[in-house]
């Protein structure tokens, strides 16, 4: 069985609740989580944000999401689809397969410790970094080595092709691919150092700026 909060609806939680179903919050509705909240879910259910869930608790009174124990079958835990927003200050995460799951979504991810999970935050499509993950405690992230691994081998696959395309194009008839360079070759060259250069950019926002506020 599992709980919807339908388009245009706000549920409020004050206290603890204890359920052994799915919440989905549907687009156009939201969910808050007061300070000193707690949600506790049973049967490796879990919260399904396609609306928006606002949980901010303060240093002296944390929300906790408590998912009883890690299911590799049902994957629990706090999952923010695409399209969904959100944010989660000063909560305790525990107990999920995936703590938090962004699944072409970034919400504030912000003081919130993070443990007993699978994983802590898993991160997948989620584009540009508009959105704050900074500050928390005991999580483990899988979305930064997967990065900085694809990053560094574009970067490599790239520079591999640029360098067989500059070595081709000393003799102008000779074929790249199957395809003879002519006069366009200087063009394609110049293409390539630009992805390059957009490459070495990513990685450098991955490794010095996206990782340290994370981790």
């Amino acid at each position: 069985m599992n709980f919807n909060l339908p388009s245009g609806n706000q549920l409020v939680i004050n206290g603890t609740l204890n359920t052994g179903s799915n919440i989905t919050i549907l687009s156009g509705a939201i969910l808050i989580a007061n300070s000193g909240s707690q949600l506790n879910f049973s049967n490796g259910k879990s919260i399904l944000i396609n609306g928006t869930l606002s949980a901010n608790g303060s240093s002296g009174s944390l929300i906790t999401f408590d998912f009883t124990s890690p299911s590799s079958t049902y994957q629990n835990g706090i999952k923010f689809n695409s399209g969904s927003s959100g944010t989660l200050s000063y909560c305790n995460i525990k107990n999920a397969y995936q703590g938090v799951k962004c699944y072409s979504s970034l919400p504030t991810i912000q003081y919130c410790n993070i443990f007993n999970n699978g994983t802590g935050i898993y991160i997948y499509s989620a584009g540009s970094r508009s959105s704050l993950i900074c500050n928390n405690n005991n999580i483990y992230i899988i979305v930064t080595r997967l990065m900085v691994f694809s990053y560094i081998i574009q970067l490599l696959l790239i520079y591999i092709i640029t360098l067989s395309q500059i070595m081709a194009s000393a003799e102008s008839t000779v074929p790249v691919m199957g395809n003879p360079i002519y006069g366009k070759t200087l063009s394609v060259i110049m293409v390539r150092l630009g992805y390059i250069v957009l490459s070495i950019v990513q990685l450098f926002l991955v490794t010095v700026i996206v990782i340290p506020d994370i981790i």
